[in-house]
């Protein structure tokens, strides 16, 4: 019998910070790689609080400073979906996948409107797999 060796599968979660209506693109949202491995990042799956769809945001990993998971400007309901809708979005990131190293932080940035965010409006689930050690 042939043993198969599979990649380990790691979610990491995060919950927003307060941040006031009208605020130009700052941190709300600080997820750590405390898993002890290096991750390759698979998926994103946000929900946030209905109103929120209009916020613009940004996603980096130290590792992605020149080639970043999304080029342009984004909002939030272009990748989520809110808290009170029964289906969510699971955002695959094409290509190749960015890395978050064991102890590094993905980021992530918001330019709210008219609406600010209380904390916890938003949640992020990253689904990221191992990278084996050569």
């Amino acid at each position: 019998m042939k043993d198969e060796i599979q990649k380990d599968t790691v979610l990491l979660s995060g919950v927003s910070k307060q941040v006031p209506a009208g605020t130009p693109f700052t941190a709300c949202l600080t997820i750590q790689n405390s898993s002890g491995q290096d991750l390759e990042l698979l998926a994103l799956t946000f929900r946030y609080k209905a109103g929120l769809e209009n916020c613009l945001i940004k996603i980096e990993t130290p590792n992605q400073k020149n080639d970043p998971i999304l080029l342009g400007e984004c909002t939030l309901g272009g990748l989520g979906s809110p808290y009170d809708s029964p289906g969510y979005a699971r955002f695959h990131i094409p290509g190749k996948k960015p890395r978050l190293t064991s102890g590094q932080n993905l980021v992530v940035e918001i330019q709210t409107f008219a609406t600010g965010l209380n904390a916890r409006d938003i949640n992020l689930l990253v689904d990221g797999q191992a990278i084996e050690k050569k």
